[in-house]
């Protein structure tokens, strides 16, 4: 008996990708009244969003060496437009998001050269930095211990993982999650997307699309090349090897490190985890130039330079741990870090990469004014109804240090 033909679903767009970005395309899409879904192959967030740091910053970690460059201004009109989604008074409603600090610390580490470059980033960035009175520092610097400098940045930082869950949670119906590997096909021809074969206990569904939003980051590859096409935009992969630290008592730590060079030495961030405690999440050019070393290397590189520039900080009873993430990018010609987004069309697919998480409403934007050139108009100030797919509900990933610090499994004798 031959098999049934598949039923065909159509929508306006197709969101591959569960990240930030993906999530909030997807919002401007439905408040458009776009028909819209979302196929992420694991878990929301589960790749570059939740390997982030979730710093919403300015901007000011581009422009150490004292210049507003192109990166630094493109990204300095970002925080505004989070603030009012976190005040409730945005395009999206993140009020529910747990904000982990309201702002970040410049930090000079130790050097006269650092000192100095720390003044002049201060004072080009005026509007965006604060010097701070010795009373008015944070715990982990108290002047007990402490004599130098600090900067007081503007820049919000998020609990990523209640970043995704709160994007999720009023789009939830239309959050799939798709298993590229052993069941769901999808079908290009002549540099477009035809369809996704969907296979279902009870039917096939072919998923059909007036355009394609590739937002899944490293994941976006595999797709450019089935569309096969050489004028497909190109990816590179920025290798990272993170640091993260784990114990009960550990102060709150939110702070850019600035030396003689126009990167940040380190990048630390605090957050909570499952079982009460908190960990320092260690990255800047600590991880930069760590993907040159193995795990015990990386770890005892990230001791030895807390251990110098926080010896007053006990760290003998903490749990460390490293681990690696590819940030996925537009390809620059000589393998730079790109200013900003990369946003483009190829076939009826939109190709994007944000470069950042606070530039997520600006790579949205460029999305939405792809779709703004087609004939296609959306259906009014409300999508229709979610569209039903044999697919099961996509679930929000857990911080990365959640399955570093996992207890091992008791061994079965």
């Amino acid at each position: 008996m031959p098999s049934p033909l598949p039923r065909t679903v159509r929508v306006d767009a197709v969101v591959l990708g569960g990240g930030v970005t993906g999530l909030w395309t997807l919002h401007q899409l439905l408040q458009r009244g776009y028909q819209a879904v979302l196929l992420e192959e694991a878990k929301l967030g589960g790749a570059q969003t939740m390997a982030s740091q979730g710093v919403l910053h300015g901007g000011l970690k581009y422009a150490l060496n004292g210049v507003l460059n192109d990166a630094s201004e493109t990204i300095g009109a970002m925080p505004q437009r989070w603030a009012d989604a976190l005040r409730g008074s945005g395009e999206i409603d993140l009020r529910a998001v747990e904000v982990l600090s309201p702002c970040q610390y410049l930090w000079p580490m130790g050097s006269i050269t650092s000192r100095v470059a720390a003044f002049f980033a201060s004072k080009t960035l005026e509007s965006r930095s604060v010097a701070l009175e010795p009373r008015q520092h944070p715990p982990a610097f108290s002047p007990d211990h402490y004599r130098g400098s600090l900067y007081r940045l503007e820049e919000t930082v998020v609990n990523a993982e209640s970043l995704v869950r709160e994007m999720a949670r009023p789009v939830a119906d239309r959050l799939f999650q798709v298993d590229w590997e052993h069941t769901a096909r999808l079908v290009a021809e002549f540099g477009h997307i035809t369809h996704i074969d969907l296979p279902g206990p009870e039917e096939t569904v072919r998923l059909t699309a007036e355009r394609f939003v590739l937002a899944a980051g490293k994941g976006n590859g595999p797709v450019l090349e089935k569309l096969g096409c050489q004028s497909h935009p190109a990816m590179q992969l920025r290798p990272l090897h993170q640091v993260v630290v784990k114990a009960p008592d550990l102060p709150e730590l939110f702070v850019v490190g600035i030396g003689a060079g126009t990167k940040p030495p380190l990048v630390a961030t605090t957050h909570p985890t499952a079982d009460g405690q908190r960990v320092w999440y260690l990255g800047g050019e600590l991880a930069e130039e760590g993907v040159h070393r193995d795990g015990p290397a990386q770890v005892s590189e990230a001791r030895k330079l807390l251990a110098k520039h926080l010896p007053w900080v006990d760290l003998s009873g903490a749990a460390w741990a490293s681990f690696r993430v590819d940030r996925a990018e537009g390809l620059q010609p000589n393998g730079s870090r790109p200013d900003g987004p990369l946003v483009k069309t190829a076939g009826n697919a939109i190709v994007a990469w944000p470069t950042k998480l606070v530039l997520a409403p600006l790579t949205a934007d460029l999305i939405l004014a792809e779709f703004e050139k087609m004939d296609l108009a959306p259906g009014g100030p409300d999508a229709p109804p979610a569209p039903a797919l044999p697919l099961p509900a996509a679930a929000v990933a857990q911080p990365v240090w959640e399955e570093l610090f996992r207890p091992a499994a008791p061994a079965h004798v």
